[in-house]
């Protein structure tokens, strides 16, 4: 009798709980059919740079069927990378919203621009520490990243959106990429396009820049061939290469002082920015407008530095670059990246430094 009461005063209650233990960490790996398969890729975050955003965009076909309430997401390293990677703890908050389509038709570089109406932060800024995981003796590496949310998101049955924030503390690099699959694009986007025409003063000083695209970041990039000083630079933008004002295009420069230096374009717009000591500046410009209307728009870039020491006027300009916005993303992917992170990035930054076909491999547990 004694015995008896045992089993259903202790023993069922403990198996009960434990039963109970299990239904609640009924877990799923996103994109499906990886639990036990390595990805094809990885990502360098949000594991391996402070400060960096990073949203990555999930179609309902590699998702569960129906609905489910996620507690926490887990991610594993990447399986085949030789290196052990560094420990270290990231400050990280996640957001997540359900989309009602599948990505990327529609979806942008710009981050505010992909969140779905019931966007909301699910874990609140906190440490999350990754382990200095070394290379797995057989892919895949466990799940050993753990995300536990301050409340469940109710996850719809459609399209899905993770946002990782990793603030700075103070800017950081670490050794740690995590596992993630890559997709080929359906008929990507051919992206706008950049012809070059002149010659710059010196002959070496180059521009350059992403290919504009509708809905995407537009930054521009330059080398002035300066040495060991860091000079006032312009990125100036205009919309005729014939004519500014009432001169006509390009203006020669060197009755002002300036020999081999021309004025190629209508000063409409201009950036402020500075060279680094080995000559190299960087000018960002936000985002094109997601408007299909801006598309095959024609705008021209010429970049100026402010130099005393190299001819009269004090100048150094580049070449020319006629510049047409391409279209933004229009076709279907299974899981897309759109992330921020590196030089001239910070958490203010409205835009994406690149978009890719990419997924990260996760455990949602429910």
């Amino acid at each position: 009798m004694r015995r008896k009461r045992l089993l259903s005063s202790v023993l069922i209650p403990a198996l009960a709980a434990l039963a109970g233990t299990g239904a609640a960490q009924t877990s799923l790996v996103i994109p499906g059919l990886f639990r036990k398969t390595e990805g094809s890729s990885n990502s360098y975050v949000p594991g391996g740079r402070a400060p960096s955003r990073s949203q990555f965009l999930y179609a309902g076909k590699v998702l569960p069927q129906g609905a489910w309430k996620v507690k926490e997401i887990r991610l594993r390293r990447d399986g085949t990378y030789p290196s052990t990677f560094e420990g270290h703890d990231f400050a990280t908050s996640i957001g997540m919203s359900n989309l009602e389509r599948d990505p990327a038709a529609g979806y942008s570089g710009i981050f505010a621009e992909n969140r779905g109406k019931d966007f909301s932060i699910v874990m609140k800024e906190r440490a999350v520490h990754y382990p200095p995981a070394a290379k797995p003796s057989k892919a895949p590496a466990p799940f050993s990243v753990r995300f536990v949310l301050d409340k469940p998101f109710s996850y719809a049955g459609k399209a899905l959106l993770l946002e990782f924030v990793v603030s700075p503390g103070k800017a950081s690099s670490k050794r740690w990429y995590a596992d993630a699959q890559s997709y080929a694009w359906k008929g990507a986007p051919p992206g706008g396009s950049r012809v070059y025409s002149g010659k710059g003063c010196p002959a070496r000083f180059y521009n350059y820049g992403v290919k504009p695209s509708v809905g995407l970041g537009l930054y521009h990039y330059g080398y002035s061939r300066t040495k060991g000083k860091e000079l006032p630079a312009l990125d100036v933008v205009g919309k005729s290469k014939t004519k500014a004002g009432p001169l006509s295009l390009p203006f020669d420069l060197a009755p002002l002082g300036a020999p081999g230096c021309h004025l190629y374009l209508s000063p409409d717009l201009v950036r402020v920015g500075r060279t680094t000591s080995s000559g190299y500046v960087r000018f960002d410009w936000g985002y094109i407008p997601n408007d299909p209307a801006l598309e095959g728009g024609v705008y021209y870039e010429q970049q100026f530095v402010l130099d005393p020491s190299f001819n009269a006027m004090g100048l150094r300009a580049s070449r020319l670059a006629a510049c047409t916005v391409g279209r933004g993303m229009e076709e279907f992917v299974d899981c897309l990246a759109v992330v921020g992170y590196g030089s001239g990035f910070s958490l203010k930054s409205p835009a994406a430094t690149k978009v890719e076909a990419k997924g990260l491999v996760l455990e949602l547990v429910q």
